[in-house]
């Protein structure tokens, strides 16, 4: 089953929570995502999720250097 989420804001832990439920899932329409870096690299690193490079995420708390690594070369808007 897909879905596509269009809201103005989610958080990581929803959309991990969804991802339980469908097999895929656009977040195109999402202007930004909050959550841990490691909630946001789980994002990321799944292939449920489509429309990947839409949002801003806002990070809570700090960010581990891999992931900042990885972040930046994927080439994602990551304001902490």
């Amino acid at each position: 089953m897909n879905t596509s989420i269009t809201s103005e804001f989610e958080y990581a832990q929803s959309l991990l929570i969804m991802s339980h439920n469908f097999d895929n899932i656009n977040i195109s329409g999402v202007s930004s995502i909050r959550g841990t870096d490691c909630e946001i690299r789980e994002i990321i690193d799944t292939s449920i999720f489509d429309g990947i490079t839409s949002p801003t995420f806002y990070i809570d708390g700090t960010i581990e250097d891999d992931n900042k690594n990885f972040f930046d070369i994927e080439g994602l808007t990551i304001i902490t």
